[in-house]
């Protein structure tokens, strides 16, 4: 909360967990594991990590309302 923009983090927090937070983890999955996600294309679904950059993340999900 003392850190720069620490509110502002603190209620994207509170939204998304409002938003996502009856969802199980297996929705959840099927949410950010769908075709064409970062995760997706990043190749971990067939047994492979690779790290997905912060703004892979953000490119695709900008249109999400939260």
């Amino acid at each position: 909360m003392v850190t720069e923009n620490g509110i502002d983090k603190v209620d994207i927090i509170n939204r998304t967990l409002a938003k996502y937070g009856d969802l199980t983890g297996n929705e959840l999955v099927k949410i950010t594991h769908r075709k064409n996600s970062p995760w997706y294309k990043s190749g971990q679904g067939k047994g492979k990590f690779q790290e997905i950059k912060d703004e892979t993340i953000k490119e695709f999900h900008y249109i999400e309302n939260i």
